[in-house]
């Protein structure tokens, strides 16, 4: 069986995706990113002045020329970007590719891949739209794993300045593929995710599989609760304590709390708490233990916490 080539997922391509370099998992994640960027650049665009109080500097110091009016590295990820390869005999052409100039690279290396001329879009817009659309067939190429790495730098990048994280719900019932309690859904992407085996599930499948699942589980968390409720009424109640000192043939037993919150030590025969724990008398200071509250408040039926 292949695995999928992202480096961070590594996952076995079912059947179905043997023809693919990646899993349904990570387009699944590649679709959310697309969707989650055309929403985050309004974001972007409201982060470019400065935070008010931020400092400018003044008369008396601490700045030799006029700072930039606006943040230098929300205008990196929102401005233009050279339409071709970039020449740079000095190397100091560093920092992170624009939103527009990555997202468009990308499509024109689909277009060009396919044989199909690269759409004109309207101002504002990005290929993110187009790059969704050929998925399909981008995620049959190797380089599948390279879009996946710059999307999701692209995207820490963007939440770093937005502060805007999407949000992840757990969803109650279990997974239908490995049972555990591990189904999340987070904002942006079209699926429910399971975050211990990897599997998908649509809105509709998760409502249809919860319909199936949750009646009998709310029955048997009731019975639980009623079982419990049970047992704590017939229980006599317990508390734990701990054993401060030996006074001769007495241990003195006080509440397991802060020692501003507790009140005067009782004594109780040493032998008799020793005999119950199965251990020397020596042995029992500082020892944690538990013991039933008779209706007098003398505690007895003593166990080792």
């Amino acid at each position: 069986m292949s695995s999928c080539l992202v480096p961070a997922c590594g996952r076995g391509l079912r059947p179905d995706e043997a023809h693919r370099a990646a899993c349904g998992r990570c387009e699944h994640r590649i679709r959310g990113w697309l969707r989650e960027l055309a929403r985050q650049l309004p974001l972007l665009q409201a982060s470019l002045q400065h935070e008010r109080g931020a400092t400018q500097g003044g008369p008396r110091g601490g700045r030799a020329h006029a700072p930039l009016p606006v943040r230098g590295d929300v205008l990196t990820l929102l401005g233009p970007a050279a339409p071709g390869p970039v020449r740079d005999p000095s190397g100091d052409q560093g920092g992170p590719v624009p939103i527009h100039a990555l997202i468009r690279a990308w499509a024109e290396l689909l277009a060009d891949e396919r044989g199909r001329p690269l759409p004109r879009l309207r101002p504002g817009e990005t290929y993110g739209g187009y790059l969704a659309a050929h998925l399909p067939y981008a995620l049959t190429r190797p380089w599948i794993a390279e879009l996946h790495q710059e999307l999701a730098d692209l995207i820490r990048r963007v939440r770093a300045i937005t502060r805007t994280e999407p949000q992840r719900r757990p969803r109650p019932a279990p997974c239908p593929g490995c049972g555990a309690f591990g189904l999340v859904q987070e904002d942006w992407q079209t699926y429910i995710d399971c975050t211990v085996c990897g599997q998908l599930l649509t809105p509709d499948e998760y409502t249809a599989h919860a319909a199936r699942v949750m009646p009998a589980l709310y029955r048997t968390a009731l019975l639980i609760t009623v079982h419990e409720r049970i047992t704590t009424m017939t229980t006599p109640d317990r508390a734990t304590v701990r054993v401060l000192l030996l006074h001769g043939d007495q241990a003195e037993i006080v509440a397991d709390a802060p020692s501003e919150e507790r009140a005067e030590p009782a004594r109780y025969p040493a032998a008799e708490i020793a005999d119950a724990l199965g251990v020397p008398v020596a042995q029992l200071p500082g020892t944690r233990l538990t013991a039933a509250v008779g209706d007098d408040d003398r505690l007895s039926g003593w166990q080792r916490a």
